[in-house]
């Protein structure tokens, strides 16, 4: 029992929370997902990152502090390239946070996965190991559901979807 008590003390004090893992990767069900798409970044939008700092300077710090481990909240837009599963527009607004997700670059490519609760998953191309498996592993799966899917040119998402 000592030894439980312990553990749990240590746990809670250490750097890492339980509800952020480092090095999450999108789960190979790709039956999980709404939408499946290879896209490049055209645009990145730091929004916490923006909210805190903004809050920080005007309480007179000079920088705002994050939790460890965990990426604040960032909107990317992407155009899609290729469709695997689901839908896609012509230009995609994307928000994406969590734990030990990479910032892009601006025309990155990426594989997208996102969830029906619209929560995003993404391997940018900098993560060239995880991002090369999935591409393979996305591109086979598209092939077993034998659709032909297409990116829906010339038309705008609307905001409620």
């Amino acid at each position: 029992m000592l030894k439980l008590i312990v553990a749990y003390i240590l746990l809670l004090s250490c750097e890492f929370s339980f509800a952020c893992l480092p090095d999450t990767k999108p789960s190979l069900n790709f039956e999980e997902y709404e939408s499946i798409f290879i896209g490049q970044v055209v645009g990145i939008h730091l929004n916490e990152y923006q909210d805190k700092t903004i809050s920080a300077l005007r309480e007179g710090k000079d920088h705002a502090s994050f939790p460890g481990g965990s990426t604040p909240e960032y909107t990317v837009t992407v155009i899609p390239h290729r469709l695997f599963k689901g839908q896609a527009f012509e230009v995609e607004t994307l928000k994406i946070s969590g734990c030990d997700v990479t910032v892009p670059t601006t025309l990155q490519r990426g594989v997208f996965f996102i969830q029906p609760d619209k929560e995003v998953f993404v391997l940018y191309s900098s993560d060239y190991y995880d991002y090369e498996d999935y591409l393979v592993k996305a591109s086979e799966y598209w092939r077993s559901q034998k659709l032909k899917l297409t990116i829906q040119r010339g038309s705008v998402k609307k905001e409620d979807e």
